[in-house]
């Protein structure tokens, strides 16, 4: 491996683009003072990774950077490039070819690169270690570094034997772990306090997570069985639906058909009781006129036997005429008697008459009103009943346990079984012991005065840890939430792509200086204002110049990254508002300020911010900026602290956000705020943790005061053992019997208050149940009373119909009697009235003096007797026909009543049953809905669902009963923390990882301290090794090299080979062997580049950089040095860095470092080699 190409740009006073080529062989560069030589050797160490600015003889790292001359202007980078050979894989890598390259910007950012890919310091440390190219490698050796040699201490020197034999990454590594055990313990202790806290917690949680596992269990149990048991109801009652309303359907159905029954039976009637009035109306005139036929018959007959009287007796003597008028008198006082009698008995019918109809009356109406009333009325009673029964119920229950507790406390045990003496002996063991007690108890107060002071010592201790941990965890989280927020903002979350990719990449473009947001800060109160107003303004990129925004454009166009919007700072201008109008809006109520005067930010800003906030307006609200507005004829934008905007012209917008997102003003001054909290919590952390070092320190000062005092109460209890025991023991018991008395007393004092309590709490009671059972016995009396009222007021449906019907049959006997007696009085009244004028008849007849001979047409008369004799017969005949078709209508009514009435009374028992029938469905119906309800609401169901799901053996009786034991179960849970489960899993998720992590963090630490073993033991032998090699060919090298004398190379500690320090000692020809110190500058001198000989004979460097390591060297042993560089260069490249003329001839090829403008280096090459061919 070598190098073949060195490249730099704008590094120190290389401006320009310079490029050096090397081949195999002895490479010298050459030039005067002050030309830049050394800069060369410098880039090369710079590109390999050197950090120092100091080691590049600078006082920052910017200081490589070209800085301008009078006539050129400065650079904004400095780049080096070198190219290695790499065939035989000598650096860690598979390719054949590495360019190796690093950029450093005049904002401070570097870049390295390898093969054109960006990567990291550590990457190109990685790539040279252990290649001979490493940090602290012999690749470029300075005069510095042979003053190094010569003037460092051994332990020092031993550096350059451990970098020989690769010990470095060893070291590193070791670091690497120290730092990584450091880190494991720490870690380690924290687990420790965070487990041992979790397993306080642990224990009550368990327990609520057990309730509330056997809650879950019972409810899950339960809520399966008892969607089954509501799918099992609600099938039940969908069926007692169905056959109620089937039962329904059926008496509504039977209730038509009684409607029609009745209906069609009403119609009979009216029909029948229309044909027995017909009848009726019939018999009366026929009995009238048989009555009247009966009476002209008689006249008649009376008419023909006086025709025949006066025909045969025309001689009758007078004594007939009086005997007839006597006959006609007592006929007329007989037919006078039974007219009375008949109409007394008429009146009597017409009586019982309109008495059977008010009974009707009264049975078909019935006392309704009076019924509902006492029926209400022992409703009433029978529900106070049942309210005095439950209180009755609940007084005695009550009562009962008073009785217990009563009969409890009576077994307590009484005060004067307790021991109220002690033996005498204890006066005197107390005067015997007072002194020793006295000093006893002197030492036991101190004591305990030290013993209470370290618990509250170690009290404090303890809660000033816990709000330590509790501080540090919202510590960890602040911090955590900040570490978040940083991320974003680093990452410019929220940000436009484009925008987003200019600031991720502004390191590689030229003057970005960052987002608007970026560069000011707002307050809180106005931030919502400005994000809503000025919006993707924010996100604005601020420049120096076109130039920079071009450059930022024409990379995003080629990365096609999106679009982002530039404000260059040398043409951007501000805008105000003119003063005029500023000067009438500040006067206006409301008014907040102009949002750039608001606006904190550099000088060199301002501009920018003049430009985007000058002419926007704050307002308090949206009725102020409405009147801004106005006064402003809308020519400005106006913004209220809510976010609501007009716009020039008039428009306006405003609402509510959707989402409460944080903008990025708002992320960001919650990440500026959040820095301050999560500093002031770490400062307050540390005072806390000093605050409890204090504790701590004055905990192990209590702890050491209660051993001596311990110690001092021992001796003395020691000293007065015997003393001391007898008098203790007396002691013991009396204090015994004394708290036995003490807590006696109490006990007799809770016990009596607790009897007096339950004492008066139990005549209470006995009073309440005395008041109860009176209520009882009134309210027992009350209903008998009205149970028997309603009892005889009120009679069966059937009693009613039955008496009602018999009360009709006997209003139509007395009725048909009734006009009998009519027949028979208006027959009577007519007998009387012809007996009456037969009577004045013959009384005139016998008054008359001379009686005149009839002449009554007896023939005629005959024949008149004879019609009326066939009239009355026809007559009577029609009139038992009639009253025989009357006798069956009649019947007919009566039966056609008494099914009208059975009717009527089925049809109301239909409807009471259809009442208490829908009231039944429409309960059913409610609890289905209930029941349908709980399904969905409860568990999202429905009821086909759970139907599907029903098991084939499901039994809803005893499924019910076991939904009721768990509902029970569940009750007497009593209330359950369902949360105790998730947080007991969590914390023992939390205790198992912790434990994990204890386990892992111990087996790190423990492989950790392995590996450091294994590396310092590795280390030891490789330096061991190597220095040996480079001893050996330090010896062989020094006698070659000075032309005789020997030397040699020793360690300082043999026994301890990691900290052995490396000693040089020579003798040169002609002189002792002596230390290194002691030497001339020139043997000295030699004497390192000796070693360094021999160093690179162990282990050869790819390429070696020598910066005038020579010079001090006299011309004889440049020639050495000479020789040796070029038997060297068969596996070593050198570039060296000379002014001896030696050193020059040896090179295979020149280059010339010259400085032909001021402050600028030039190179010019010559091939020595190409010259002696030609």
């Amino acid at each position: 491996m070598g190098l073949t190409r060195l490249q730099l740009k704008g590094f120190k006073s290389f401006a320009d683009t310079t490029t050096i080529e090397f081949s195999p062989g002895i490479t010298g560069i050459v030039g005067p003072n002050g030309s830049g030589k050394s800069n060369l050797s410098e880039s090369m160490r710079w590109v390999m990774g050197e950090q120092s600015a100091k080691g590049l003889r600078g006082n920052q790292m910017a200081d490589v950077i070209f800085a301008g001359t009078e006539l050129r202007p400065a650079v904004n980078m400095a780049e080096v490039t070198m190219v290695f050979d790499n065939h035989d894989h000598a650096l860690k890598s598979n390719l054949p070819q590495l360019v190796v390259k690093r950029s450093l910007y005049v904002d401070g950012t570097s870049e390295y690169a390898i093969n054109g890919k960006v990567c990291r310091l550590k990457d190109i440390t990685d790539l040279f270690m252990d290649s001979g190219l490493g940090k602290g490698s012999f690749a470029i050796i300075g005069q510095g570094r042979v003053d190094e040699i010569l003037n460092s201490k051994p332990e020092t020197r031993r550096d350059l034997i451990e970098e020989v034999a690769g010990v470095y990454k060893y070291k590193v590594q070791k670091k690497q772990a120290e730092g990584q055990l450091a880190t494991t313990m720490d870690n380690l202790n924290r687990v420790f306090d965070i487990t041992h806290e979790i397993k306080e917690q642990l224990a009550p949680l368990a327990e609520q997570a057990s309730i509330a596992r056997d809650y879950q269990n019972q409810k899950s149990e339960y809520d399966k069985l008892n969607k089954f048991v509501l799918a099992g109801e609600i099938t039940t009652l969908t069926q007692q639906q169905a056959a109620q309303a089937d039962h329904l359907a059926e008496l509504k159905g039977t209730q038509a058909k009684l409607e029609a029954a009745i209906k069609a039976g009403q119609a009979d009637l009216a029909t029948n009781q229309n044909e027995v009035a017909t009848l009726d109306e019939r018999l009366t005139a026929a009995q009238e006129d048989l009555l009247a036929n009966s009476k002209q018959l008689e006249q008649k007959n009376g008419q023909l036997k006086l025709a025949q009287q006066q025909s045969d007796y025309a001689a009758s003597t007078r004594a007939e005429k009086q005997e007839a008028l006597a006959q006609a008198k007592a006929e007329l006082a007989a037919v006078t008697k039974t007219l009375a009698t008949q109409q007394a008995e008429l009146a009597k019918q017409t009586a019982a008459l309109a008495e059977n109809q008010t009974a009707q009356d009264r049975l078909a109406n019935g006392d309704d009103a009076g019924k509902d009333k006492l029926q209400q009325q022992l409703t009433d009673l029978r529900a106070q009943t049942v309210d005095a029964l439950q209180q009755q119920a609940t007084v005695r229950n009550a009562l009962g346990e008073i009785k217990k507790q009563l009969a409890r406390l009576g077994e307590d045990t009484p005060l004067e079984a307790v021991a109220t003496a002690v033996p005498a002996a204890l006066a005197k063991s107390d005067q015997d012991l007072s002194a020793a007690k006295q000093a006893l108890a002197v030492a036991e107060e101190t004591l305990a005065g030290t013993e209470h002071n370290h618990q509250i010592g170690q009290e404090r201790l303890d809660a000033r840890q816990k709000q330590w941990y509790a501080a540090l965890e919202i510590y960890q989280q602040a911090k955590a939430r900040l570490g978040s927020l940083q991320e974003i903002n680093e990452d410019y979350g929220g940000f436009y792509a484009g925008a987003k990719a200019v600031l991720q990449n502004k390191a590689h473009l030229a003057s970005i200086h960052g987002a608007v947001a970026e560069l000011i800060k707002v307050p809180a109160d106005y931030t919502t204002a400005i994000e809503m107003a000025a919006g993707g303004a924010l996100q604005n990129i601020v420049v120096d110049t076109e130039r920079s925004a071009t450059q930022a454009i024409n990379y995003l166009k080629q990365a096609h990254a999106g679009r982002a919007t530039f404000l260059p700072m040398n043409v951007i201008q501000p805008r105000r508002i003119p003063a005029n109008v500023l000067a009438t809006v500040q006067t206006m109520p409301g008014f907040i300020g102009v949002a750039s005067s608001l606006v904190d930010t550099l000088d060199r800003y301002r501009n920018i911010v003049d430009n985007l906030l000058g002419q926007l307006l704050i307002a308090q609200d949206l009725d102020t900026a409405v009147a801004i507005a106005r006064a402003s004829q809308h020519r400005y934008r106006i913004v209220t602290l809510a976010g609501d905007l007009i716009n020039p012209g008039g428009s306006m917008s405003g609402g509510a956000n959707k989402r409460n997102q944080s903008g990025v003003l708002a992320r960001r001054a919650e990440t500026d705020k959040l820095a301050d909290q999560v500093k002031q919590m770490s400062a307050e952390l540390d005072k806390r943790q000093s605050a409890i070092k204090e504790l701590q320190t004055k905990l192990a000062g209590l702890s050491d005061d209660r051993t001596a005092q311990q110690a001092q109460v021992s001796q003395l209890r020691t000293t007065l053992a015997e003393q001391q025991e007898e008098n203790h023991r007396l002691h013991e018991q009396d204090a015994l019997a004394a708290q036995q008395r003490s807590l006696l007393a109490k006990q007799q004092d809770r016990q009596a208050q607790q009897r007096q309590e339950l004492t008066s709490e139990q005549q209470d009671r006995e009073t309440e149940l005395a008041r109860v059972t009176d209520q009882l016995a009134a309210l027992k009396q009350q209903t008998a009373a009205v149970t028997d009222q309603i009892n005889a007021a009120e009679l069966s449906q059937s009693e009613k119909s039955e008496r009602l019907s018999t009360l009709r049959d006997t209003e139509m006997q007395l009725s048909q009697t009734k006009a009998r007696l009519d027949t028979q009085v208006a027959t009577a009244q007519e007998q009387q009235a012809g007996l009456i004028a037969q009577v004045q008849q013959l009384t005139d007849f016998l008054t008359a003096k001379d009686a005149p001979t009839s002449h009554i047409d007896t023939a005629a008369l005959q024949a008149d007797i004879t019609d009326l004799t066939g009239a009355i017969d026809h007559y009577s005949q029609q009139i038992k026909t009639w009253q025989q078709d009357k006798a069956k209508a009649a019947g007919a009514v009566s039966a056609a009543q008494a099914q009208v009435d059975r009717d009527q009374e089925l049809r109301h028992q239909t409807l009471a049953e259809q009442e208490d029938v829908a009231v039944a469905v429409d309960r059913l119906k409610n609890q289905t809905n209930t029941r349908l309800a709980s399904l969905s609401e409860d568990y999202s169901l429905s009821y086909e669902a759970v139907q599907a799901d029903l098991p084939a053996d499901f039994d809803l009786p005893a499924t019910q009963k076991r939904v009721k034991l768990l509902k029970r179960g569940i009750d007497e849970l009593g209330p359950v923390n369902l949360n105790a489960i998730a947080d007991q899993e969590r914390l023992q998720k939390r205790a198992d990882f912790l434990q994990q992590q204890q386990d892992d963090l111990l087996a790190a630490k423990k492989q950790l301290e392995t590996t450091m073993d294994e590396m310092d033991s590795a280390a030891a032998d490789r330096f061991l090794a190597t220095f040996q090699a480079v001893a050996k060919a330090f010896a062989r090298i020094f006698p070659i090299m000075f032309g005789g004398g020997a030397a040699e190379l020793t360690l300082t500690l043999p026994d301890d080979l990691l900290h052995t320090g490396v000693d040089i000692t020579a003798q040169p020809p002609g002189k002792k062997l002596q230390q290194l110190s002691l030497l001339s500058g020139g043997e000295r001198a030699l004497t390192a580049i000796t070693l360094l000989f021999a160093i690179l004979q162990v282990r050869p460097a790819p390429f070696c950089v020598l910066d005038e390591v020579e010079a001090s060297l006299d011309d004889a042993n440049i020639d050495r040095f000479a020789h040796f560089l070029q038997q060297y260069q068969k596996h070593t490249q050198f570039i060296v860095i000379t002014h001896r003329r030696g050193t020059m001839v040896a090179a295979d090829r020149l280059y010339g470092v010259t400085m032909q403008e001021s402050g600028v280096s030039k190179m010019v090459s010559v091939s020595l080699k190409e010259f002696a061919n030609s």
